[in-house]
């Protein structure tokens, strides 16, 4: 049975049932399905307010109250929503707060125009022309300052919620105290506010409305601000920037300002927005390539990916100067890097929800630990016939490779030519056990389908150790080998 069905493909709002920080609530497009996990809430025909207004309404700190009292528990229910009541202000009021709203939303979905795991990627933070290093700490600023920028608007929303449903200063009082200060309410510097708001100024794409200019320039002011000394776990794990504004009880005008004055590079991030880039620029080169198959390593027949990560870069306007910086950010040589790191650390990155399996789009197939044949794969492009051409192709031209180097090398006394005749004969063994392992999984019937989805193409390969990590657990070995959808 259906249940709901004249509420599908309608816009609203959506949250997540449990969760230890209580609901969030977020703008549902009407081109997604709810369900019993994340359910929707959406207006009636004839409501008087828009869904921007009932988000800011539900994500302020006195629906957040209002929810822990009717239920402590850490899951939130359409009981407790249908319990929520919707206060109808005047007109100015709900367009007030409905339009601050819609533009904590938009920054929000600017910014994750910079992010390679969202749908509306656009570009890396580190653009060309520029040194990695400036063009960090230039889209440090403008994101802490966006970002401070949502907190104010919330801090206002919170207190003009307080208005809309006329609380009291006592009751005021008992939502603070059990929901916390909002951060944008704090004092801050002399100097910091003036920075911060000659940056709103200037900047174009998202300019404050005037109740919120209002606001920062009512906010109460203590030039005595403690110096932050640990921006270096900024972004780390539970650290994004309301939290660590939150942790040091500062306003965020204050924490941007002294952000932007120390010019830190925390190294993790730096390190992932280097790494999103690589992967933007490697899932280019396997794009354009015919088979979607590239090597990591030489005697191929085909270029190496370093030399075409270096060549693609240049034509998006890097110069060799600032490819090395952005090399340096990775934290180890690039070379190294595709290697031995590059493949675990997409699998992790994408992994955004720890209970699903880890769906990585490129893939590193791996010969062994003698690195006879590393190539990286498109599942966009990987087939059957792709898999028949790594064999034909790949495999038999590096065998060839390895035997013509081997030749070249008998004779030679030298203790260096010994080791290397000796790690190439170690190289073929793995190669001959690599295409083995190629025929089986041919003769299994292996068919991979863009639609059976990462884990029922993967796991076979994984099965028969063809991959540089293990990408699926036990449990999802498990499943994935008997699928037969």
């Amino acid at each position: 049975m259906i249940r709901n069905q004249k509420y599908y493909f309608k816009q609203g709002l959506t949250y997540s049932s449990s969760g230890s920080k209580g609901a969030s609530f977020r703008i549902f497009p009407e081109t997604y399905l709810f369900s019993g996990g994340g359910p929707a809430v959406i207006r009636n025909d004839g409501t008087p307010f828009d869904d921007y207004y009932m988000c800011a309404i539900l994500n302020g700190n006195f629906a957040s109250y209002m929810l822990e009292c009717l239920n402590p528990t850490v899951n939130t229910t359409q009981g407790d929503m249908n319990r929520i009541p919707f206060a109808i202000p005047k007109p100015q009021v709900m367009a007030f707060v409905s339009k601050i709203a819609e533009q904590c939303v938009s920054i929000k979905k600017h910014l994750c125009t910079y992010s390679l795991i969202e749908q509306n990627y656009i570009q890396s933070p580190i653009a060309p022309g520029i040194a990695p290093k400036e063009a960090l700490l230039n889209y440090y600023n403008y994101e802490n300052a966006l970002l401070t920028q949502v907190l104010i608007n919330e801090a206002v929303i919170n207190e003009t919620v307080f208005d809309i449903y006329q609380l009291d200063e006592h009751d005021r009082q008992m939502v603070i105290e059990k929901e916390g200060v909002p951060v944008g309410s704090l004092s801050v510097s002399t100097v910091a506010k003036a920075s911060y708001q000659q940056w709103l100024s200037e900047q174009d794409d998202f300019k404050p409305h005037a109740d919120v200019w209002a606001y920062i320039e009512q906010l109460p002011v203590e030039d005595n601000q403690t110096r932050i000394d640990d921006f270096d776990i900024l972004y780390q794990s539970h650290n994004n920037w309301e939290e660590f504004c939150i942790r040091h009880e500062m306003n965020p005008i204050e924490v941007w300002y002294q952000a932007r004055e120390q010019a830190v590079l925390p190294a993790q991030r730096s390190q992932t927005l280097a790494f999103e880039l690589m992967v933007d620029v490697v899932r280019s080169i396997l794009a354009k390539d015919d088979d979607g198959i590239v090597p990591i390593i030489e005697s191929t027949g085909e270029e190496q990916l370093v030399m075409r990560i270096e060549a693609e870069l240049n034509e998006r306007g890097y110069q060799p100067a600032h490819m090395s910086a952005i090399f340096n950010l990775l934290g180890m040589p690039l070379d190294k890097f595709l290697l031995n790191r590059f493949f675990q650390q997409l699998s992790d990155h994408l992994n955004l929800f720890m209970y699903l399996p880890k769906t990585p789009f490129i893939w590193h197939i791996s010969s062994g630990e003698h690195h006879a044949l590393e190539l990286y794969v498109s599942i966009y492009q990987w087939s059957r016939d792709n898999l028949y051409r790594l064999k034909s192709v790949y495999a038999g031209n590096r065998d060839s490779a390895l035997r013509d180097r081997l030749s070249a090398l008998e004779g030679q006394t030298d203790a260096n030519a010994r080791i290397e005749a000796e790690e190439i004969r170690l190289q073929l063994r793995e190669l001959t056990d690599f295409c083995a392992k190629i025929d089986d999984l041919l003769a299994s019937g292996y068919d991979p389908k863009l639609d059976d989805g990462v884990g029922k193409n993967i796991a076979p390969l994984q099965k028969r150790k063809m991959l540089s990590c293990e990408v699926l657990n036990a449990g999802q070995m498990k499943k994935y080998l008997n699928a037969d959808w």
